[in-house]
């Protein structure tokens, strides 16, 4: 089958020492035509090897011909291509010449607007397997990547960058492919008109003035040795497709990709085995467009993820790419990724290998196993330093690859005081400075959230390295190295007191004007040989460490100082306590301090994770907290984050602790007085008041008394609990109160109580809540190192919070119906607007306590930044059951006698009738009433009609006529079925149609 649907391709090669071969890898794209070269998400996922067209031959030095099958890395949709690649390999044995020419031919490509008659496909590499002169070893040719087809807009001018890479570290120029001595470039040697190629930077400059349609190039990549640069080392075809378009949108209308990961160009290190990720953003400049593809050249395995929004915007998108690296994948590769619009608009980017990197790691592999001296180290700390400066766009890569190197130089040095020297912790500094750069500080949190162990590595890396420099020098000495990120202090002792930093020397001004301090008495140090010792402070880490504390893992804290490192050597076998750190807080708005280490070995953390075994806080103040340790190793203070600032936390204390201690007095108060007057305010709201009056008592004094009795977690988790269930059950009841409220506004004649299952339920209900939450958590939450109940962290708070909210709520509903009732009725219908105002105030200010409202400041009050809120929550909810004790004691609103239903007057006459009494007039029924404390809310009286005023007919008035008690205001009357019970109807007297109607009573007996 003919290629007339050929998008163009590269060509290298490199020689493998351990195999003795020659690799050679083909890039090569075609246009999916029929069943050929179509590539599927699945042939990605899978790895389906593509059946190619032609074969790859070796036409001088060697006799090989090997089909051209692929495997497909991406493909497009809208531009209608696939590309792929594949590494073949010829044995040393076929080879028998040291100069190889490989390459493809094959016809044809796709009609092209320049290339004459011919469409003939020929691609020529050259390989020298001699041995260089400069090197010692096998050169290994340019590498490049380009997308199979650039497209340009007709009339633009453009500037195509050839992205060209050599892990010789070779000098690279591109030129025109030509057919003069031998073919290199079949049909399309004739070069692109209004082109200039600069062929040492390798940009193809285009003036793309020509007709619209197809345009080959065909290129050709050459090293050259600096010394020697006269001769290319090797040559590698390059051929691609330009094509050519009309569109009315401005030249510079182009995608913009997102470089704030990585630049382009940018050199990363991915170890073998390992996932590189990487998110491809990109937007539109134009607004008549949209990312439509973001395409890309990648190495075999890399897989690309659909295209996704990025956002909400039609103007921005990305795709996320991945790749599992192997063995066999170890050497340079370049990948590029282009975004086109849907006006085809095109912007390309690249990331390469930096091989430099990966010598270095494979030196520093094989240091141990070579028994490497002091100058291979020097040599490979001064090259890494070289690499890792600012100027050189360090990826996250890099500082992978540069903790793994310095991990494998300080465990080599540990064994081997030969590999150090004098000199090399200057450049051992150096080099740490420049990795911990607040320029990489996002490539170090990127990696922290890849749970990658780097930066622990290199902490860890520092003070094994450091710790073994002090055994360079047998006498004593002391030596500061001192940089923007960093101190190192070190040296050898003997009966003198360590304190570190010495700021008798010139120090950098982050560690000088600080109170940060390490110290050890010489007293441990009576009776040693000499003492070597070792410390470090890092400025800028703190935030990049772990997260998590080892003894509280279901806690989370942060680290509020810098990290100080502190070694010794050799260590004391024994130390009780022996190490003091004084670290000073980063920011006062913390509490809880904890004395922390960094734990290297504990399983399941890769990053490390902070313990606090051994050490104990000495003193801890706003600003600062000085800890002791039995051990040496990575110290630093974790402290819980958004807490109520310090210079609050003791008023806040103390206005709760009064407001509490008031409110037990009042509630107190309030049990005994209702329990002298018992006979007189007996009810069923005043029953629900003396439960919630002894709960919130038990729950206070226990709140006061147990909140902070974090010593033994059994008992904090006991408290917890039990506090969870008071705070629960105060709110059942206080839930309760309203709905008696409520029915005592709404329904005026009751027939039966509801007590008998409402105060039931107050106690249950929250039982079955604290039973599930205990029950689903594993009491993990109930408690923790600061106080002994819900904690945040864990969500478990939610389990108080929820049924809480719920309460105030509808005890909110509650009080916007009571108060809608009371302002409705119409004897305040009469009163004028500042008597109205006056009682919906007096309502709101004495239910408000009452129904928990208060709480609603509570949620406020979690933040830290409302402190205003904090000191309104802790004044109001620590002295509302102070109000509503008061309020119950006021007979004046609802705390009055409750009046009772007509079955307690019936019971009342039953009682009086079977203690011998006979009830015939209304005298005895009067008698029967007021008998044995009388009946609660009924006042009777004996009254007689005067016969001789005359008789009128009886005139029915509207709201009066079912009424049986009247009472006279000087503006009206208000009449009701019973005495006081309910609002009742308010008359003035113009409703009166005849007043002389009236019948007049006269009471007789009271």
């Amino acid at each position: 089958m003919e290629s007339y649907h050929f998008r163009g391709g590269v060509i290298t090669w490199k020689y493998i020492y351990s195999e003795h071969k020659v690799a050679v890898t083909y890039k090569v794209s075609y246009r999916p035509i029929y069943r050929y070269h179509e590539c599927t998400e699945q042939q990605l996922l899978n790895g389906n090897l593509i059946e190619g067209e032609g074969h790859l031959t070796c036409y001088s030095g060697c006799n090989s011909t090997i089909p051209m099958s692929y495997f497909c890395t991406d493909y497009s949709i809208d531009e209608d291509y696939t590309i792929g690649e594949r590494t073949v390999y010829i044995p040393s044995n076929e080879t028998y010449d040291k100069i190889l020419l490989f390459g493809y031919e094959d016809c044809c490509w796709i009609d092209l607007v320049e290339s004459g008659s011919s469409k003939a496909i020929f691609m020529l590499t050259e390989a020298d397997l001699t041995i260089r002169s400069d090197t010692g070893m096998i050169n290994t040719s340019p590498i490049s990547a380009m997308q199979p087809v650039v497209r340009v807009k007709q009339g633009c001018s453009y500037s195509i960058h050839i992205q060209v890479d050599d892990e010789d570290g070779d000098m690279v120029k591109c030129r025109w492919a030509n057919d003069d001595i031998v073919d290199e470039c079949g049909g399309v040697c004739n070069g692109l008109n209004g082109s200039v190629l600069n062929t040492e930077t390798c940009i193809l400059s285009y003036n793309a003035t020509g007709s619209t349609g197809w345009y080959a190039v065909a290129l050709q990549i050459e090293d050259f040795a600096f010394q020697i640069g006269t001769y290319p080392l090797s040559s590698v075809s390059l051929q691609f497709l330009i094509f050519v378009y009309s569109s009315t949108e401005m030249c510079d209308n182009k995608p913009l990709i997102d470089t704030s990961t990585d630049q382009d160009g940018a050199v990363i290190f991915i170890l073998p085995n390992t996932t590189y990720y990487k998110t491809i953003i990109a937007s539109t400049t134009s607004n008549n467009s949209k990312i439509s593809e973001i395409n890309t050249v990648s190495p075999i395995g890399m897989v690309k993820s659909s295209l996704l929004k990025y956002g909400s915007f039609e103007d921005k998108w990305y795709v996320n790419v991945t790749w599992t690296t192997r063995e066999t994948d170890i050497g340079s590769h370049i990948f590029c990724y282009t975004a086109f619009d849907s006006t085809r608009s095109g912007e390309s980017f690249f990331t390469k290998v930096n091989k430099k990197n990966f010598e270095l790691f494979q030196k520093s592999s094989n240091l141990v196993k070579e028994n490497s001296t002091a100058t291979v180290v020097n040599t490979i700390l001064e090259d890494l330093n070289v690499l890792t400066r600012k100027s050189n766009n360090v990826t996250s890569g890099d500082l992978v690859t540069s903790s793994n190197i310095l991990t494998d130089i300080a465990g080599h040095v540990a064994g081997n005081t030969d590999a150090l020297s004098s000199s090399q912790i200057e450049i051992f500094g150096s080099l740490c400075n420049n990795l911990l750069d607040d320029s990489n500080g996002r490539n170090w949190e990127q990696l922290k959230q890849k749970d990658s162990s780097s930066l622990t590595s290199l902490v860890k890396a520092v003070t094994d390295y450091s710790k073994s420099f002090t055994n360079v020098l047998n006498s004593e000495f002391s030596k500061t190295i001192q940089k923007q990120n960093l101190v190192i202090q070190l040296g050898k002792i003997q009966s003198t007191d360590i304190v570190i930093p010495d700021r008798t020397k010139a120090l950098e001004s982050w560690i000088l004007d600080s109170i940060n301090q390490i110290s050890m008495n010489r007293k441990y140090f009576d009776g040693l040989p000499i003492t070597g010792y070792s410390s470090v402070f890092y400025r800028n880490i703190s935030k990049l460490l772990p997260e998590s504390l080892k003894s509280h893992t279901s806690y989370k804290y942060d680290v509020n100082s810098i990290i100080a490192d502190f070694s010794v050597e050799p260590t004391p076998t024994k130390m009780d306590y022996h190490v003091e750190v004084k670290f000073q807080h980063v920011s006062e708005d913390y509490s809880n301090p904890f004395c922390g280490f960094l734990d290297f070995n504990m399983p399941g953390y890769p990053n490390g994770v902070w313990s606090t075994v051994g050490s104990r806080v000495v003193e801890s103040t706003y600003t600062y907290t000085i800890c002791e340790y039995n051990h040496t190793t990575n110290f630093a203070i974790l402290m819980s984050p958004g807490k109520t600032p310090r210079s609050h936390s003791f008023p806040l204390s103390v206005i709760s602790a009064v407001g509490c201690s008031i409110s037990i007095l009042c509630l107190t108060v309030t049990i005994i007085i209702h329990y002298i007057l018992w006979r007189h305010v007996r009810s069923d709201r005043s029953k629900i008041l003396i439960n919630l009056c002894v709960a919130l008592i038990t729950s206070y004094i226990l709140f006061l008394a147990g909140v902070t009795k974090t010593s033994n977690k059994v008992v904090c988790t006991a408290i917890a609990i039990t506090l969870h269930y008071l705070f629960l059950l105060d709110f059942a009841l206080m839930l309760a109160e309203g709905i008696q409220v409520a029915i005592m506004v709404v329904i005026i004649f009751r027939t039966k109580s509801i007590l008998q299952w409402l105060l039931p339920l107050c106690y249950i209900i929250p039982a079955v809540i604290v039973s599930i939450s205990a029950g689903v958590t594993k009491l993990e939450g109930y408690g923790n190192s600061q106080f002994c109940w819900l904690t945040i962290e864990s969500k478990l708070i939610w389990a108080f919070v929820a049924p809480a909210l719920f309460v105030v709520v509808t005890n909110i509903i509650i009080l916007i119906i009571m108060i809608y009732k009371i302002m409705t009725t119409r004897g305040l219908a009469a009163k004028t607007l500042k008597e109205k105002s006056k009682a919906g105030i007096k309502s709101i200010c004495v239910i408000f306590p009452l129904f928990g409202i208060t709480w609603i400041l509570g949620a406020f009050s979690v933040n830290e930044d409302l402190v205003v809120f904090q000191y309104l929550f802790a004044v109001c909810n620590s002295l509302q059951v102070h109000f509503c004790s008061l309020f119950n004691l006021n007979l004046n609103f609802y705390c009055e006698n409750e009046p009772e239903s007509r079955q307690q007057i019936s019971t009342a006459l039953v009682k009086y009738s079977g203690e011998g009494h006979d009830i015939v007039t209304p005298q005895d029924i009067r008698a029967a009433l007021h008998a044995n404390g009388g009946v609660k809310g009924v006042l009777a009286s004996v009254v007689s009609v005067d016969n001789q005023q005359e008789r009128k007919m009886v005139s029915k008035i509207p709201n009066i006529s079912q009424m049986n008690n009247i009472t006279f205001h000087e503006n009206g009357v208000t009449c009701r079925r019973a005495y006081k019970i309910g609002t009742g109807s308010f008359l003035p007297p113009n409703q009166f149609k005849d007043s002389a109607t009236l019948t007049g009573f006269t009471v007789k007996k009271i």
